[in-house]
Protein backbone atom coordinates (compact mmCIF):
# COMPACT_ATOMS: atom_id res chain seq x y z
CA UNK A 1 0.00 0.00 0.00
CA UNK A 2 1.83 2.96 -1.25
CA UNK A 3 -0.83 5.49 -0.59
CA UNK A 4 -1.55 5.27 3.28
CA UNK A 5 2.25 5.72 3.98
CA UNK A 6 1.88 8.99 1.96
CA UNK A 7 -0.85 10.43 4.00
CA UNK A 8 0.89 9.19 6.80
CA UNK A 9 4.07 11.17 5.52
CA UNK A 10 1.91 14.73 4.47
CA UNK A 11 0.22 14.32 8.37
CA UNK A 12 3.44 14.56 9.75
CA UNK A 13 4.95 17.25 7.26
CA UNK A 14 4.58 20.75 8.79
CA UNK A 15 1.64 22.25 7.87
CA UNK A 16 0.38 25.74 8.77
CA UNK A 17 -1.78 29.02 7.29
CA UNK A 18 -1.16 32.56 6.82
CA UNK A 19 -1.61 35.45 4.57
CA UNK A 20 1.63 35.81 2.73
CA UNK A 21 0.24 39.40 0.48
CA UNK A 22 -2.44 41.82 1.62
CA UNK A 23 -2.66 43.34 -1.61
CA UNK A 24 -2.28 41.01 -4.68
CA UNK A 25 -3.10 41.94 -8.18
CA UNK A 26 -4.67 39.55 -10.67
CA UNK A 27 -4.94 40.03 -13.87
CA UNK A 28 -6.48 37.35 -15.85
CA UNK A 29 -7.48 33.84 -14.37
CA UNK A 30 -4.12 32.40 -14.70
CA UNK A 31 -3.42 34.75 -12.13
CA UNK A 32 -4.50 32.35 -9.59
CA UNK A 33 -2.75 29.32 -10.37
CA UNK A 34 1.13 30.45 -9.15
CA UNK A 35 2.59 33.05 -6.97
CA UNK A 36 4.67 36.05 -8.73
CA UNK A 37 6.35 38.27 -6.36
CA UNK A 38 6.09 41.12 -8.63
CA UNK A 39 2.27 41.11 -8.31
CA UNK A 40 1.87 41.27 -4.03
CA UNK A 41 1.64 45.31 -3.82
CA UNK A 42 0.99 45.05 -0.24
CA UNK A 43 2.18 42.68 2.98
CA UNK A 44 0.94 41.97 6.32
CA UNK A 45 2.66 42.62 9.59
CA UNK A 46 6.60 41.87 10.20
CA UNK A 47 7.16 40.07 6.94
CA UNK A 48 10.36 41.52 6.65
CA UNK A 49 11.32 39.38 9.21
CA UNK A 50 11.17 36.03 6.97
CA UNK A 51 13.07 34.61 4.12
CA UNK A 52 10.94 36.19 1.54
CA UNK A 53 10.12 32.58 0.14
CA UNK A 54 6.48 32.27 -1.06
CA UNK A 55 5.34 29.37 1.92
CA UNK A 56 8.26 29.75 4.01
CA UNK A 57 6.92 29.77 7.37
CA UNK A 58 9.42 32.44 9.56
CA UNK A 59 7.36 34.54 11.79
CA UNK A 60 3.63 34.91 10.07
CA UNK A 61 2.78 31.35 10.78
CA UNK A 62 0.20 31.77 14.04
CA UNK A 63 -2.36 30.28 15.73
CA UNK A 64 -5.13 31.54 18.75
CA UNK A 65 -8.19 31.18 20.32
CA UNK A 66 -8.33 33.30 22.73
CA UNK A 67 -4.64 34.93 22.99
CA UNK A 68 -3.98 38.16 21.21
CA UNK A 69 -5.75 38.92 17.73
CA UNK A 70 -2.01 39.72 16.07
CA UNK A 71 0.91 37.44 15.57
CA UNK A 72 3.04 41.09 15.27
CA UNK A 73 2.02 43.80 17.60
CA UNK A 74 1.37 47.03 16.05
CA UNK A 75 3.91 49.11 15.48
CA UNK A 76 6.79 46.59 16.00
CA UNK A 77 10.10 46.95 14.64
CA UNK A 78 10.63 46.51 10.67
CA UNK A 79 6.99 46.09 10.93
CA UNK A 80 7.02 47.47 7.39
CA UNK A 81 9.59 48.02 5.20
CA UNK A 82 10.55 49.31 1.17
CA UNK A 83 10.72 45.79 0.38
CA UNK A 84 7.55 44.85 2.47
CA UNK A 85 5.19 47.67 2.26
CA UNK A 86 1.69 48.07 3.55
CA UNK A 87 -0.99 47.77 1.46
CA UNK A 88 -2.73 50.65 -0.35
CA UNK A 89 -6.84 50.62 -0.96
CA UNK A 90 -9.20 52.66 -2.83
CA UNK A 91 -13.00 52.65 -2.24
CA UNK A 92 -14.80 50.05 -3.56
CA UNK A 93 -11.88 47.89 -4.71
CA UNK A 94 -11.73 44.42 -4.97
CA UNK A 95 -8.85 43.46 -2.96
CA UNK A 96 -6.96 40.13 -3.55
CA UNK A 97 -4.78 38.08 -0.95
CA UNK A 98 -2.48 35.82 -1.21
CA UNK A 99 -1.81 32.87 0.66
CA UNK A 100 0.42 28.82 0.83
CA UNK A 101 -1.74 25.82 1.03
CA UNK A 102 0.16 23.98 3.55
CA UNK A 103 -1.64 20.59 2.65
CA UNK A 104 -4.93 21.88 3.49
CA UNK A 105 -6.70 21.42 0.21
CA UNK A 106 -9.00 18.19 -0.49
CA UNK A 107 -7.74 16.90 -3.64
CA UNK A 108 -7.19 14.03 -5.89
CA UNK A 109 -3.66 13.92 -4.26
CA UNK A 110 -4.80 13.71 -0.60
CA UNK A 111 -8.45 12.85 0.02
CA UNK A 112 -11.98 14.84 -0.08
CA UNK A 113 -12.20 14.55 3.69
CA UNK A 114 -9.89 17.75 4.48
CA UNK A 115 -12.10 20.39 6.43
CA UNK A 116 -12.45 23.97 6.27
CA UNK A 117 -14.99 25.71 9.15
CA UNK A 118 -14.79 29.34 7.58
CA UNK A 119 -12.54 31.67 6.69
CA UNK A 120 -13.20 35.87 7.24
CA UNK A 121 -12.04 39.14 7.13
CA UNK A 122 -11.86 42.00 9.39
CA UNK A 123 -11.30 45.71 9.97
CA UNK A 124 -11.08 47.95 12.55
CA UNK A 125 -12.69 51.62 12.62
CA UNK A 126 -10.84 54.53 10.91
CA UNK A 127 -8.03 56.02 12.57
CA UNK A 128 -7.73 52.98 14.99
CA UNK A 129 -4.33 52.67 17.10
CA UNK A 130 -4.60 49.19 18.84
CA UNK A 131 -5.91 46.34 18.07
CA UNK A 132 -9.21 44.96 19.31
CA UNK A 133 -9.57 41.70 20.94
CA UNK A 134 -9.69 38.84 18.88
CA UNK A 135 -13.46 38.39 18.52
CA UNK A 136 -14.44 41.97 18.85
CA UNK A 137 -13.29 43.64 15.30
CA UNK A 138 -16.01 45.49 14.55
CA UNK A 139 -16.76 44.93 11.21
CA UNK A 140 -16.67 41.58 9.06
CA UNK A 141 -16.56 41.15 5.09
CA UNK A 142 -18.53 38.04 5.61
CA UNK A 143 -18.65 37.34 1.63
CA UNK A 144 -15.55 36.32 -0.49
CA UNK A 145 -15.18 35.52 -3.84
CA UNK A 146 -14.20 31.94 -3.01
CA UNK A 147 -17.79 30.96 -2.20
CA UNK A 148 -17.69 28.01 1.06
CA UNK A 149 -16.23 24.74 0.91
CA UNK A 150 -18.33 21.60 1.13
CA UNK A 151 -16.62 19.79 3.51
CA UNK A 152 -16.02 15.41 1.82
CA UNK A 153 -16.43 17.54 -1.52
CA UNK A 154 -13.20 18.67 -4.13
CA UNK A 155 -14.36 21.73 -5.16
CA UNK A 156 -11.46 24.57 -4.37
CA UNK A 157 -13.82 26.54 -2.59
CA UNK A 158 -13.28 28.29 0.89
CA UNK A 159 -9.94 28.40 1.82
CA UNK A 160 -8.91 25.69 -0.31
CA UNK A 161 -9.37 27.90 -3.76
CA UNK A 162 -5.38 26.47 -4.88
CA UNK A 163 -6.02 25.37 -8.52
CA UNK A 164 -2.48 24.10 -8.68
CA UNK A 165 -2.66 22.27 -5.01
CA UNK A 166 -1.27 18.67 -6.52
CA UNK A 167 1.43 20.82 -7.69
CA UNK A 168 2.97 21.57 -4.78
CA UNK A 169 0.87 20.38 -1.51
CA UNK A 170 2.94 23.00 0.97
CA UNK A 171 3.41 25.43 -1.30
CA UNK A 172 0.78 25.70 -3.67
CA UNK A 173 -0.88 28.90 -4.67
CA UNK A 174 -4.59 29.88 -3.27
CA UNK A 175 -6.14 32.97 -2.93
CA UNK A 176 -9.06 34.73 -1.75
CA UNK A 177 -10.79 38.16 -3.06
CA UNK A 178 -13.15 40.73 -1.13
CA UNK A 179 -14.62 43.70 -1.90
CA UNK A 180 -14.20 46.91 -0.16
CA UNK A 181 -17.31 49.73 0.45
CA UNK A 182 -17.59 52.06 -2.06
CA UNK A 183 -18.22 55.04 0.31
CA UNK A 184 -15.20 53.87 3.00
CA UNK A 185 -13.51 56.73 4.08
CA UNK A 186 -9.90 57.60 3.32
CA UNK A 187 -7.11 57.24 5.96
CA UNK A 188 -5.80 54.18 8.26
CA UNK A 189 -7.22 50.74 9.10
CA UNK A 190 -5.64 47.75 10.08
CA UNK A 191 -7.10 44.11 8.91
CA UNK A 192 -7.41 40.71 10.36
CA UNK A 193 -7.70 37.61 8.56
CA UNK A 194 -8.65 34.16 10.38
CA UNK A 195 -9.25 30.88 8.85
CA UNK A 196 -10.65 27.93 10.65
CA UNK A 197 -9.60 24.54 10.05
CA UNK A 198 -11.44 22.08 12.45
CA UNK A 199 -13.79 23.46 14.83
CA UNK A 200 -12.76 23.86 18.06
CA UNK A 201 -9.22 24.18 17.05
CA UNK A 202 -7.53 27.93 17.44
CA UNK A 203 -7.79 29.90 14.34
CA UNK A 204 -4.84 30.60 12.20
CA UNK A 205 -4.59 34.56 12.10
CA UNK A 206 -2.67 37.35 10.00
CA UNK A 207 -3.10 40.88 10.65
CA UNK A 208 -2.15 44.07 8.62
CA UNK A 209 -2.39 48.01 7.80
CA UNK A 210 -4.01 49.39 4.86
CA UNK A 211 -4.43 53.40 3.87
CA UNK A 212 -7.30 53.99 1.82
CA UNK A 213 -6.73 56.40 -0.48
CA UNK A 214 -9.11 58.73 -3.02
CA UNK A 215 -7.16 57.42 -6.12
CA UNK A 216 -3.90 55.25 -6.46
CA UNK A 217 -1.71 54.61 -9.70
CA UNK A 218 -1.62 51.08 -8.80
CA UNK A 219 -3.33 48.78 -10.95
CA UNK A 220 -6.56 47.37 -8.81
CA UNK A 221 -5.53 43.89 -8.10
CA UNK A 222 -8.89 41.92 -8.94
CA UNK A 223 -9.88 39.68 -12.12
CA UNK A 224 -13.15 41.65 -11.95
CA UNK A 225 -14.09 44.73 -11.89
CA UNK A 226 -14.13 47.00 -8.40
CA UNK A 227 -18.00 46.27 -7.14
CA UNK A 228 -20.38 49.55 -6.98
CA UNK A 229 -22.22 48.27 -4.07
CA UNK A 230 -21.72 47.42 0.12
CA UNK A 231 -19.34 44.22 1.00
CA UNK A 232 -22.44 42.95 2.50
CA UNK A 233 -23.41 42.18 -0.83
CA UNK A 234 -22.24 38.57 -2.07
CA UNK A 235 -19.67 39.45 -4.64
CA UNK A 236 -19.51 38.24 -8.01
CA UNK A 237 -17.55 34.34 -8.52
CA UNK A 238 -14.49 33.46 -10.25
CA UNK A 239 -15.02 30.65 -11.99
CA UNK A 240 -13.69 27.69 -11.52
CA UNK A 241 -10.36 26.23 -12.04
CA UNK A 242 -10.60 24.32 -15.90
CA UNK A 243 -11.93 20.47 -15.77
CA UNK A 244 -13.61 21.10 -11.73
CA UNK A 245 -17.58 20.45 -12.36
CA UNK A 246 -19.59 21.78 -9.27
CA UNK A 247 -20.75 19.27 -6.98
CA UNK A 248 -24.40 18.52 -6.44
CA UNK A 249 -23.92 15.95 -3.37
CA UNK A 250 -25.62 16.92 -0.29
CA UNK A 251 -23.20 18.36 2.50
CA UNK A 252 -21.84 15.25 4.74
CA UNK A 253 -21.43 15.29 8.31
CA UNK A 254 -17.98 15.62 9.47
CA UNK A 255 -15.76 13.05 9.97
CA UNK A 256 -13.99 12.29 13.27
CA UNK A 257 -10.15 12.21 13.60
CA UNK A 258 -8.79 8.94 12.70
CA UNK A 259 -5.44 6.75 11.55
CA UNK A 260 -7.12 6.92 8.37
CA UNK A 261 -8.05 10.12 8.09
CA UNK A 262 -5.06 11.96 9.82
CA UNK A 263 -5.32 15.48 7.48
CA UNK A 264 -8.07 16.45 10.45
CA UNK A 265 -4.44 17.28 12.62
CA UNK A 266 -1.89 18.93 10.44
CA UNK A 267 0.14 19.92 13.15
Amino acid sequence: MVFLPLLMLLAGASAHSWIECSNYLMTSVEDRNYWDASKCLGYPRCSAARSGIFGSEGTLNYQSLTGNACPCARGAKDDYTDAYPKATYVPGQRVCLAYPAKNHVADVCTNKDIPDNGMIVYRTMLGATEDPPLSQWPVPYLNNTNGVHVNGVIDYKGFQNCPKFCEDMPNAFCSMCFDLEPDLAVGSYSFHWEWTFNVGQAKYISCWEADVVASSDQPTPAILPPTTVASTTVPTPMPAPPGVVPSVQPVPATPRPSADNPYFDCE
